[in-house]
């Protein structure tokens, strides 16, 4: 009995040090940064890193500019205009005993020319088993534009999918609520969601409506974002149009057999 119980709690300390939640073997503090400057200067961060396994370590520091999965960007422009591209590693590489703490400077000379907007990076530690990320907005102060657009709105007979982009230049957090109303006003189905999208970033929301009977419908989207500006779109729809094409077909039919009944009546 008690070799079974050793061996489950052996299974178990196997299962905690491989899942994900115990695979992390590098941290960096902090995991991010928001940095407010001006065009010209020269800013100076330290990163913190923490080897937390009973190995050493050898890392690769690297530094990456902006990106986004696919499908959530509208232009590799849009993310070229707000890269960090003037970030320089005081170290590319670094060894670190186990349970040692040390530290990374990242240097970032602005340039003069940069416009007033939101730039994105991150600083990126890599070894054979770990990967590890700190990401870094520089905020330029100046003028601030907000513009958050619905660039697609799509509807089908169980969901309605819209399209939202920041063609903003800052990060900016969004509010959508989307509303399906019948033909008399009576809400079929709403969802309200909130959304962080930063400069040139775009998102796709949906709502699920499968149980509508056929009929005319009206989606609204409503989007209240950044100092609390608001934008608005309406689309109509028809759920099984097929039904009341045949019903009228039926309709027709009875009222022209109805009419050439009354026609022959009367010879």
């Amino acid at each position: 009995m008690k070799k079974v119980a050793a061996l489950a709690f052996s299974l178990i300390l196997f299962f905690l040090a491989t899942s994900d939640a115990f695979a992390a073997d590098i941290k960096l503090e902090p995991g991010n940064f928001l940095i407010q400057s001006t065009a010209g200067q020269t800013i100076r961060e330290a990163v913190t890193i923490r080897n937390l396994s009973p190995t050493s370590k050898n890392l690769k520091l690297t530094w990456e500019g902006y990106s986004l999965p696919q499908g959530e960007f509208g232009s590799r422009e849009g993310l070229k205009q707000h890269s960090i591209n003037f970030a320089a590693l005081s170290q590319t590489n670094l060894e670190l005993q186990p349970f040692e703490v040390t530290s990374a400077e990242i240097e970032f000379k602005i340039p003069k020319a940069a416009s007033p907007a939101d730039y994105y990076g991150a600083l990126t530690v890599l070894d054979q088993d770990s990967k590890a990320q700190t990401d870094f907005t520089i905020r330029l102060l100046g003028k601030i534009e907000e513009k958050v657009d619905i660039t697609s709105l799509s509807i089908n007979n169980s969901s309605l999918s819209i399209s939202i982009a920041n063609d903003g230049n800052q990060t900016v957090d969004i509010k959508a609520d989307i509303k399906i109303q019948n033909l008399f006003g009576q809400v079929s189905a709403q969802k309200t969601t909130k959304q962080r999208l930063k400069a040139a970033q775009q998102k796709n929301l949906s709502l699920e409506h499968e149980n509508l009977l056929p009929g005319y419908y009206q989606a609204k989207v409503s989007l209240e974002y950044g100092s609390g500006r608001t934008k608005s779109s309406f689309h109509s729809f028809w759920i099984h149009p097929e039904f009341f094409l045949f019903v009228g077909l039926l309709v027709f039919i009875v009222v022209l057999r109805v009419i050439l009944a009354k026609r022959k009546a009367h010879k």
